[in-house]
């Protein structure tokens, strides 16, 4: 293996890398947000004076794409496949 060889594999592993550094972090804002914003219903719902709990479907709606994403980024690895097609498709723009 050629010096060049090894710069190569070792960058598209760093593209790797910071591809799935990228969605934890995204993962995470959104989950900052699920929370935030869920926690900002159910306290006017409390304020509101209870009865039936409308907060539910939000934290059920979205709750389960808060899920899938974790599953997502959970099982679904970044390949170099998968980066060069999105550099592909971010440079045909």
């Amino acid at each position: 293996m050629t010096a060049e060889q090894s710069d190569a594999e070792l960058d598209r592993e760093q593209m790797r890398a910071v591809a799935q550094v990228q969605r934890w972090h995204d993962f995470k804002a959104h989950l900052g947000a699920y929370l935030l914003i869920n926690t900002v219903l159910i306290i006017i719902w409390g304020a509101t004076g209870g009865g039936t709990f409308w907060p539910g479907v939000s934290l059920a709606a979205w709750g389960l794409g808060l899920s899938s994403q974790h599953f997502l980024n959970s099982f679904s690895p970044i390949t170099a496949e998968r980066v060069r097609r999105e550099l592909r498709r971010v440079r045909d723009r």
